[in-house]
């Protein structure tokens, strides 16, 4: 494997919970986490490289926007990658225990671990989980933006009337 840019980390800094795979060929390709803590956390661990003791996973968080914008096809997994400050590399062994942990900048991903230029979800390739969650995120996201507006609105207007006593 490649060796990796960064600060090594004794633990990632969220409970990962396995929600999902994506892409499956053999074994997961890309699979969807969020933080058992707050769920509302999302992340996409993308494999990219193994060894005789360990497979390496890239590891990006994300927010439901985003996510829902990679399952409609209006970004490329590689511009999700692009758009974060940082990303995780975990190289678990076969009992699913981190051996390494790394804190990586973008800008030092090695270019063998980065999504192809065309790495657009493809809903006949991916597993059915993906259009699931793509339909839930679909209701879920305009709801939220529509309450956080309407929140917004109201705190604007508690701001006027707390101004005016």
């Amino acid at each position: 494997m490649k060796q990796l840019k960064g600060i090594s980390l004794s633990q990632l800094d969220f409970t990962p919970e396995h929600l999902g795979d994506l892409l499956y060929q053999e074994g997961p390709v890309l699979a969807h986490f969020v933080n058992m803590d707050n769920p509302a956390k999302h992340y996409l661990y993308r494999w990219t490289d193994m060894d005789d003791t360990s497979n390496r996973w890239l590891v990006i968080k994300l927010s439901e926007k985003q996510l829902f914008e990679y399952l409609s096809r209006q970004t490329s997994l590689l511009q999700l990658v692009q758009s974060a400050s940082f990303v995780y590399f975990l190289d678990l062994d076969g009992d699913l225990q981190a051996k390494q942990i790394s804190l990586t900048a973008v800008a030092d991903i090695p270019v063998d671990y980065l999504p192809g230029s065309n790495s657009y979800f493809e809903e006949k390739q991916f597993e059915s989980y993906a259009a699931e969650l793509r339909n839930r995120l679909k209701y879920k996201i305009p709801f939220d933006l529509a309450l956080q507006k309407a929140l917004g609105e109201l705190l604007k207007e508690y701001g006027k009337v707390e101004a005016a006593v």
